[in-house]
């Protein structure tokens, strides 16, 4: 299919969803009729097929009610994707997963890096994509940080009981160490995950 060189795409679409009132092909030109039956032809090849119906089989089973239209255009590029909220996990990390339209064989890593920065990065005001590094030293600091004024913690934001289990054996295992270093002097036996510890 030739290059839409008039841009006719857009408008294409928004009639096709009805958001432009009618006889807007009438007021096309004669060769720009032709681009869009050709828009029309090949969306509906597209459409119509098996992969498609899957798609949209898929997509019904998970949000109900889902009209058989895609802008695909939209498809060529990353986008978030905020998933429906089935489990724990998903909904203690309010997580969105990155759509990739690639293939892994037509374009390179750098291309895709390149890509998903143009798409999805956020820029400043000299149009310089924002990059937040945080110091590996500075880690646990934020960690605690996170934990003490937000809640976000192990537990929190994987709240399987295993990940619970093993947030309360560390914090356990810190308050036990913290005991033994206030009281140096005492006569004790502290029973912790890490053992049995004995303080004289």
């Amino acid at each position: 299919m030739k290059e839409d060189e008039n841009h006719l795409y857009q408008s294409w679409y928004m009639d096709l969803v009805k958001q432009f009132p009618e006889g807007y092909y009438e007021q096309l030109s004669e060769e720009n009729q032709k681009v869009y039956d050709s828009l029309n032809d090949f969306y509906k090849e597209i459409n119509q097929s098996y992969e498609m119906q899957c798609l949209y089989h898929d997509i019904k089973r998970d949000t109900g009610y889902f009209a058989d239209l895609i802008n695909f255009r939209t498809l060529l590029h990353p986008f978030f994707v905020e998933p429906s909220i089935n489990n724990e996990r998903l909904r203690a990390q309010s997580g969105f997963f990155l759509f990739e339209p690639y293939d892994g064989t037509s374009c390179s890593l750098e291309n895709i890096h390149d890509d998903i920065d143009n798409k999805v990065s956020l820029y400043n005001g000299h149009n310089e994509p924002i990059r937040l590094v945080i110091p590996g030293e500075k880690k646990q600091q934020i960690l605690n940080e996170l934990n003490q004024s937000l809640e976000i913690n192990q537990a929190t934001l994987f709240p399987d009981k295993e990940n619970v289990a093993s947030y309360i054996k560390i914090i356990f295992n810190k308050k036990c160490l913290k005991a033994i270093r206030v009281y140096p002097n005492s006569h004790s036996h502290f029973y912790t995950t890490l053992g049995v510890i004995d303080v004289h």
